[in-house]
């Protein structure tokens, strides 16, 4: 591509940036209750190593663990069936969907 700036032709090299591999993941479950853990594996290029965010049907979630290979999260209060959104530090974004159960989970479901 050329331009002209004040008579002088200039050539614009092709951006150079980064172009980074599609963010793809996999989940430990397609459906679970509100604050059940939830693992997510990536199948694809990474997570990368800075935190990024997590969102089911645009309610944030805690983020327990990130780390390149996995996160570690649970269904956030008040959310919803729809999509399971991840977007990483370097703004790559990548959803699945994913169905909210009623009820909340419990870790210790011994009788009381």
């Amino acid at each position: 591509m050329k331009t002209t700036t004040h008579d002088d032709p200039v050539t614009v090299a092709p951006s150079t940036a980064t172009q980074f591999a599609p963010l793809a993941f996999t989940l430990n479950v397609p459906d679970a209750q509100e604050q059940a853990p939830i693992l997510l594996t990536a199948s694809s290029e990474g997570f990368g190593r800075e935190l990024g965010r997590v969102t089911f049907n645009e309610v944030t979630a805690t983020v327990l663990t990130w780390t390149d290979n996995t996160i570690l999260t649970s269904v956030p209060y008040g959310a919803t069936t729809g999509d399971l959104t991840v977007r990483t530090a370097d703004g790559r974004t990548a959803a699945v969907p994913f169905r909210v159960v009623s009820g909340v989970w419990k870790s210790d479901l011994r009788d009381t």
